[in-house]
């Protein structure tokens, strides 16, 4: 029960469940290293940065239910600059021309407080980037922590950050980065994208221990792909069309899938932060597509200019885990 409830905690935060390497077969990896072209992105976008959404997660199966943790998404503008390499590798700018090492990875300071509306800084380690120069480049950072009968019950901590950074021409993945807080638990990894080499870079480090060399891998990647965050914020983009199918390049944890979203009906939904006409789409990642067991993952963009993702549920393994928006801020 308590990996199911840090599960739901901290993988929905992405809009996933966890799994392991080996539930992935070897055509989707092959499949998604496949070319890609960048879609059309239309203009203007959808969100600008200063936009901060809030949201409830809750949890249910059988008689166990109730609120679980809190997610906060925000978009952030950031300066274009260099981006550096995993540690003891040689570091490369965003045009891929070299750049020096980076400073050895340091474990990340605990916050004093929960959520925050400004994002965590980059600590040095793995795929830092450099000092930034030009306001070109667009960054997604989730934040979610445990709340509720989660730390009532199980003594157990969350808070875990996510920042993916994209072009902000067709919102290709440059960066991201995940520094995972639970419990004892305390662990970054980094993935860079080298889009003109047509390859991406994984990195992953145990913060608890200074001394341990981080797990790097590169594999072949589209030069236009996605992570689990950014791919939210490109669905917004997009023009959601009841029958139709999108189908996304996404990377996690330096694996590579094509991941299916159908578009389905439109639906009126009623949460905290008000009552939206929404469209519903369904992200096929069950059943062996990216995830080994059944399950279903729905999520509701507002049918407007805006797409706001307002509700998403995941049913997976007889529990229940929704996602709701609370609160919509501009700064």
């Amino acid at each position: 029960m308590r990996n199911a409830v840090v599960c739901v905690c901290i993988l929905l935060s992405q809009i996933g469940f966890g799994r392991s390497a080996s539930q992935t077969g070897v055509g989707a990896r092959e499949d998604a290293s496949a070319k890609h072209q960048p879609p059309s992105i239309p203009r203007p976008l959808p969100f600008a940065a200063g936009e901060i959404l809030t949201y409830d997660i809750s949890f249910s199966k059988f008689i166990l239910s109730g609120t679980v943790g809190q997610l906060k998404m925000s978009v952030v503008s950031e300066k274009a600059g260099p981006t550096s390499a995993p540690a003891g590798g040689p570091s490369v700018d965003h045009l891929g021309s070299a750049a020096p090492d980076p400073a050895p990875a340091q474990k990340r300071e605990p916050e004093q407080a929960g959520l925050s509306t400004v994002q965590k800084p980059d600590p040095p380690g793995n795929l830092v980037p450099q000092q930034a120069s030009n306001p070109d480049r667009i960054k997604f950072v989730a934040e979610s922590v445990s709340k509720g009968f989660v730390t009532w019950l199980f003594d157990l901590k969350v808070d875990d950050q996510y920042q993916s950074v994209v072009d902000p021409q067709d919102l290709g993945l440059i960066r991201s980065t995940k520094f995972v807080d639970e419990g004892n638990k305390h662990r970054q990894a980094d993935t860079l994208v080298d889009r003109a080499a047509g390859s991406l870079t994984y990195s992953e480090k145990d913060l608890n221990n200074e001394k341990a060399v981080p797990a790097v891998k590169k594999v072949a990647s589209p030069g236009w792909i996605q992570d689990l965050l950014s791919a939210i914020y490109f669905l917004r983009t997009q023009d959601l069309q009841p029958g139709t199918t999108l189908t996304v390049p996404v990377t996690d944890k330096g694996e590579l899938h094509n991941i299916d979203v159908v578009v389905g009906k439109r639906e009126q939904i009623d949460v905290e932060a008000g009552k939206f006409d929404a469209i519903q789409v369904e992200v096929m990642v069950f059943d062996g597509k990216y995830i080994k067991r059944a399950g279903q993952l729905l999520i509701w963009f507002t049918d407007d200019a805006r797409r706001l993702p307002v509700r998403a549920r995941v049913k997976s393994s007889g529990a229940t885990a929704t996602i709701k928006l609370t609160k919509i801020e501009h700064t």
